[in-house]
């Protein structure tokens, strides 16, 4: 026959962690915080309804007072006459943009054809005992400035008179701006202005262009 022992610790009665008591306050505690946490949204979600339906109410009285605001004040009418009148004014901006962007171009591609034109003709004109130092051409061609050196003091008004029989200076009028004597030379600057704008008709004649 057997024996068990019954003060082994198998045996022994262990009390549970959590009495009844306990676990009951806890699953009553629980009940109450999500009541407490259901009534809070429900209180947030009827604040924001309220604020739906003052919003929405306030929207319908601005629509009213916006219909109302069309029938006092139609939108105006727009005479077809003034809807052509500003399509072609539409139209003629436009082209005077492009015109104008022509003629700026124009005008820089002549600037720069007269540069060259009247380097070119200065090296066409020689007078002995003379000769430039430095040549300054502005206002597109209009003025041009000329200095150098000379061994007598009559070269310069010969030269001069040279450059005015070239169709490109004919409408230029020199004017001795300065003239030093230094030992045995003479320093001079001559200035020019174009009496009439006839620069583009000097160069059509000087290119063969009508």
């Amino acid at each position: 026959m057997q024996q068990v022992n019954l003060y082994l610790d198998e045996f022994k009665h262990i009390d549970p962690p959590y009495s009844a008591a306990t676990l009951l306050f806890l699953a009553v505690y629980s009940l109450v915080f999500s009541l407490l946490i259901g009534g809070v949204l429900l209180s947030v979600l009827w604040w924001q309804q309220s604020d739906l339906e003052i919003n929405k109410r306030q929207l319908n009285v601005w629509q009213d007072n916006l219909d109302v605001a069309k029938v006092e004040f139609p939108e105006p009418k727009v005479d077809e006459h003034y809807k052509k009148n500003i399509s072609r004014l539409k139209s003629e901006l436009a082209r005077n943009k492009v015109v104008l962007k022509y003629l700026q171009s124009r005008q820089i591609e002549v600037e720069h054809q007269s540069f060259s034109v009247l380097l070119l003709a200065l090296t066409w004109v020689s007078e002995q005992n003379l000769w430039l130092t430095d040549i300054k051409i502005t206002e597109g061609g209009e003025n041009l400035f000329l200095s150098g050196r000379a061994l007598k003091a009559d070269s310069l008004p010969s030269y001069l008179k040279k450059l005015s029989e070239i169709d490109v200076f004919s409408q230029l009028k020199f004017r001795v701006f300065e003239m030093d004597r230094e030992g045995d030379e003479f320093t001079f600057v001559v200035s020019s202005m174009r009496e009439e704008d006839n620069l583009e008709k000097a160069l059509e004649k000087l290119t063969g262009k009508n």
